[in-house]
């Protein structure tokens, strides 16, 4: 079994813009921000409505305005990013049964394009759950306008028995008041702050507590905040880091193109240096309005 190069390419070409939609739009934390499509490299402005300003009063005759409404706005930086790797096709011998690689000294054949894809569609997916949970933490700190979070010291989660609930509930209890009846608030950590979280709720005999999606089926990836609307969700892109903040998930915004050509994913064979090359280029960038999230203030 094996596939004539001569093919990578026609192959690649002709799915990269659907191969680069599954990296992108694939990694988990794409499921928790607020994704703005069709943008260009640079600086964009991200018109939020806020009507917090706006005020009730006894109903009376004339024209009265009740306090007043504004939008504020949201600057993301947009930057061109890319990935490029090759390999020699001769790595595959290693890899795969010979019986699958061309017995010819001299390779014209690589199997499982579609494998090989796929698997480069996995990396950039990584990569972009890393980059906007970077993103992430370094927008929402206490310096840019986040509520340290009160009630417990913040600590390290998992470091004592029963302290990763104790760390959540006050985390909670931070969230600011404009925001505490929002449907999508979120908590955001590394696995490892999860995993102790996890460990608390079911000491805290909380283990009989599965949620379930729309569907029915029990969810292993997410925990809700006994007593609380809050999500708890861990992330592969937020590393060991013992940051944690909370949130409504639609006040992060990550901007992306995936509108045009720009955004590639794509394979082929160069005959001029006898190597498979990848090439993956996208658009991207992330910010978030501090001021109603609740942040532990660790790293």
């Amino acid at each position: 079994m094996a596939i004539d190069l001569s093919t990578l390419g026609a192959y690649t070409e002709e799915n990269s813009g659907i191969n680069i939609g599954k990296a992108l739009l694939g990694a988990d934390i794409t499921n928790y921000v607020n994704l703005q499509l069709g943008h260009s490299a640079g600086i964009v402005a991200i018109n939020v409505f806020d009507p917090s300003g706006l005020t009730f009063s006894t109903a009376d005759c004339g024209w009265t305005p009740g306090g007043t409404a504004s939008w504020t706005q949201v600057d993301i930086t947009i930057a061109d990013m890319e990935l490029k790797t090759a390999f020699c096709p001769e790595d595959f011998r290693a890899k795969w049964l010979s019986s699958q690689l061309s017995a010819s000294g001299h390779l014209e054949v690589v199997p499982f394009e579609q494998f090989i894809t796929d698997e480069m569609v996995k990396v950039v997916q990584r990569q972009n759950d890393t980059l906007i949970c970077t993103a992430i933490k370094s927008a929402v700190t206490v310096g840019n306008g986040a509520t340290l979070q009160t009630g417990a010291t913040p600590s390290a989660w998992g470091t004592t028995a029963g302290d990763a609930l104790t760390q959540a509930q006050a985390l909670v209890s931070s969230i600011p008041t404009e925001v505490l009846d929002r449907d999508d608030l979120t908590m955001y950590m590394s696995y490892a702050s999860f995993r102790a979280l996890t460990t608390d709720l079911v000491t805290a005999n909380y283990f009989h507590y599965a949620p379930k999606d729309g569907a029915g089926t029990p969810q292993t990836q997410f925990q809700i905040i006994p007593g609380s609307n809050v999500k708890a969700v861990p992330f592969v892109g937020w590393s060991t880091a013992d940051q944690v903040i909370v949130g409504p998930s639609s006040y992060i915004y990550t901007a992306m193109g995936l509108m045009d050509d720009v955004d590639v994913l794509k394979a082929w064979y160069s005959t001029d240096n006898d190597e498979v090359r990848f090439m993956a280029k996208f658009r991207e960038g992330t910010a978030c309005i501090a001021e109603y999230f609740a942040t532990n203030g660790l790293t």
